[in-house]
This record gives structure tokens, C-alpha cells and sequence, in this order.
């Protein structure tokens, strides 16, 4: 991986994020913070435990994208902490939305990711100046290892991708939850994206 690949692939994962983040936080209840982004390389596992899994399960949402190369764009979350995600996400305009609807949580953790890996993805796909349609949220909460072994129904797990890694953490109600938004790209994706 050389330097400049590294560069662009950083920036454009950056600027996706930064932009997106900034909007969320005008119109949420909580203050949403962009951590440095990095790039490595690894296999679809080794790229899944990047995440510190603190509990023994994660909530992570994911979008993937069908295509000559194929990608997966996904947010992780500590699963105790998508009620406060949630809860800063909707502020308080919603507020008796989690005694009336089920799920509630994970359903405004769905919207989130749909909204940030969204950003991510058209990032990428305008810096290719291409088009593909991605898929709709989904979700895996479990260990890595079942996480993993759910994103490869997608890509092919053995082979190597770069991932970008974008710690992002939500600052609310005198709390913290922190985060990963990684974005699994084929290496001939990243090498198309920085010629």
C-alpha cells in the first residue's frame, strides 16, 4: 500500500464523515466527534476486530454494494450503548417513541448507519465517478466471529481488502459512546480510487 493510497483513501473517508457528522449534529441531541482515520489491509475476520469488542456482542450496521468490486461499509457499536446512540440521535424530539414502538433503539441505530455509511459510499463512488446501488441497513449483533461469518455472505472472507477505519464517538446526557465506521473495499477498488 503506498502512501498516496493511503492519503486519498484517508481523506475521502474523512471528508464524507466530517460533513456528515456535522449535519447530524445540528439536528440531534448529542455531539458527534470524528476520530483520526487510518487505512490497513487484512482479511474480512481481521478487518471485524478492528473493533474493541468491550461486550461480548456489538451491534454493527452495515451496507454493501454489489458491483464490479464489491464493498462493505458498516458502523459498530457497543451494544449497551445503542440506547444512548439513539437517544442522541432523536434528542428529544421523539420522546415517548421508545415506550410505543418496538425496537426502537436499533430501529434510529439503522437510520444512523443508513445515513453515515450512505455518505461514505457516495464519497467513494463519485471520487470513481460511477454509480451502484447499495443495499438497505442491515444489522449483525453478535461476536466478531458471527459478524464476520454474516459479512461474508457479501464479499469472499479470505481474500485481502484495505479497510478504513473511522472512530467516530457520541457525547451526550454527561456519556460517551464510541465507535467504529469501517469501510472494507477490494484492493483493486482502492487502486482505482488512488491511480
Amino acid at each position: 500500500m503506498t502512501e498516496q493510497e493511503t492519503g486519498v483513501l484517508e481523506r475521502l473517508a474523512a471528508a464524507g464523515l466530517e460533513k456528515c457528522l456535522l449535519k447530524i449534529a445540528k439536528v440531534s441531541g448529542g455531539e458527534w466527534r470524528l476520530g483520526d482515520t487510518r487505512v490497513s489491509t487484512g482479511t474480512l475476520a481481521e478487518a471485524v476486530s478492528l473493533h474493541k469488542f468491550k461486550d461480548p456482542a456489538a451491534a454493527a450496521v452495515y451496507i454493501h454494494v454489489q458491483d464490479r468490486f464489491p464493498f462493505i461499509s458498516l458502523m459498530f457499536f457497543e451494544q449497551g450503548d445503542v440506547a444512548h446512540i439513539a437517544k442522541c440521535f432523536v434528542g428529544e424530539s421523539l420522546p415517548a417513541a421508545g415506550a410505543s414502538v418496538p425496537r426502537f433503539d436499533e430501529e434510529m441505530l439503522l437510520e444512523l448507519g443508513n445515513i453515515i455509511l450512505n455518505a461514505i459510499i457516495n464519497y467513494l463512488q463519485n471520487a470513481l465517478k460511477k454509480s451502484a446501488i447499495p443495499s438497505v441497513p442491515l444489522m449483525l449483533k453478535g461476536d466478531a466471529g458471527h459478524i464476520a461469518e454474516g459479512l461474508g455472505a457479501h464479499v469472499e472472507p479470505r481474500q485481502n481488502f484495505r479497510i478504513i477505519v473511522s472512530p467516530v464517538s457520541v457525547h451526550g446526557d454527561s456519556r460517551v459512546s464510541r465507535g467504529e465506521v469501517l469501510t472494507i473495499i477490494p484492493l483493486d477498488l482502492a487502486a482505482a480510487l488512488a491511480p
